[in-house]
This record gives structure tokens, sequence and C-alpha cells, in this order.
């Protein structure tokens, strides 16, 4: 068990040495250009999506990754491509919890002018929120236009992308979990190969004390 542990420990800490960014990238290049929406690897594709909604990120870097992978290039329709799977933007759920919820006592109290522009994140106020409630429902999962969200459709003007879609890659979010992961798996196995080498301190201690101890009180009794 001791050697084990050890064993372990120290494949966590090479590991760990070898968890650099450039690394973590190459990793995730490869898994997203050759594997995400091959029916074979689902499973993989499931947890890009579930990672995108998730952390609001997209791509490794950038949506811009997606035009690399195998799931864009065999794409037939040439007019109508996804640049990006809908998990890169955000559902109308989330929209409205971040966009509306924050802001319903400003709509109860405030008229809203629709003549202003969006300018960016910090100055989306009851326009944007009544927005949304014009083109979403609450509980909905997806966003609020599929086409716009493929890259079919261009944003409307004046709208942050950010508002429609993840800008963050989420090379960084992976690579941070990642090290956390492989940090207290390390921990862990290293209290457990120094804890089974305090037992077998002990287990030595004893025998020399007891076992060691009786042998030679038997030979001087039998001598």
């Amino acid at each position: 068990m001791s050697l084990t542990s050890g064993c372990i420990g120290c494949y966590c800490f090479l590991t760990n040495i070898n968890l650099s960014l450039e690394n973590t990238k190459n990793k995730l290049l490869k898994t997203l250009t050759l594997k995400f929406g091959d029916e074979r690897y689902k499973s993989i594709t499931d947890a890009w999506n579930a990672y995108q909604q998730q952390y609001s990120c997209c791509g490794i870097t950038s949506e811009m990754d997606y035009i690399l992978t195998q799931w864009f290039k065999k794409q037939h329709s040439f007019f109508h491509r996804k640049r990006r799977p809908l998990s890169c933007c955000p559902s109308c759920e989330q929209l409205f919890s971040i966009h509306c919820l924050k802001i319903i006592p400003q709509i109860l109290t405030k008229q809203p002018t629709f003549s202003q522009q969006f300018i960016d994140d910090n100055q989306l106020y009851t326009e944007e929120c009544l927005t949304i409630l014009n083109i979403c429902s609450f509980n909905s999962t997806y966003p609020f236009s599929n086409d716009m969200c493929h890259g079919n459709v261009p944003i409307p003007p004046g709208v942050p992308v950010s508002f429609l879609l993840h800008t963050n890659g989420c090379l960084n979010v992976i690579h941070e979990k990642d090290k956390k992961i492989v940090e207290k798996f390390t921990i862990v196995s290293w209290f457990y190969s120094i804890l089974n080498a305090i037992n077998a301190s002990l287990v030595l201690f004893i025998y020399q004390r007891v076992f060691i101890k009786h042998a030679y009180s038997t030979i001087l009794l039998d001598s």
C-alpha cells in the first residue's frame, strides 16, 4: 500500500510539472478538432457543451476554434454551416437571470427609453431586459436565436457580442481545475505514503522491543 501510494504521488508530481498551459491547450485542441460532434465520441461532445454552458466560455481560446474542427468541415450546407454550437451562447434562462433579475425594481419604477443604444456590458439596463422578455421564455435552456448563435445571422448593430455569445475561451478554466485536481490527489497520495511509513516504523519498533526481547529472554531461560 505504501509503495502504491508513493508511486501515485510521484506520478501526480510529474504530471503537475508537465501540466503547463501549452500542454493543456494542445491536448484540448486535439480533442476538440478531431472528436467534437463525432457520434463515436458523444461523451466528449456532451462534456464540451456542458462545460461551455456552466462556465460561460466557448472553444479553447475563442469561438473561432470551431472553424478548425472536423465537425465544422464535414457540414454540407455552405450557407447554413454552424460556426459554433449552441452551448457557446447563453440561454434565455441565463440572460433573464443575469440581465433582468437584478433590475426588476427599475422596470417597475422607471420608464424605459427604447431609443437608448446598447453601448457596453455596464450600460445595458431596462431596454435590454425588455428585449429579453419579448423574445425569450424564462425557463428556456436554448439561445433565443439559433441562427444567430450558429453564426448564420449577424448580431444586431450596437448589441455587444458578449450579450449573445460566450467570448472567453475555456482554456484557463479547464487548466486551473486540472491543476487543482492533481494537487489535491498529490496531497492525499503523499499523506497515505507518510501514514504507511509511520505504521511500518511502528511495527518495526514493536518487533524490536517485544519479539526480540522475548526471544532473548527465552534463550536465557533455556541456558
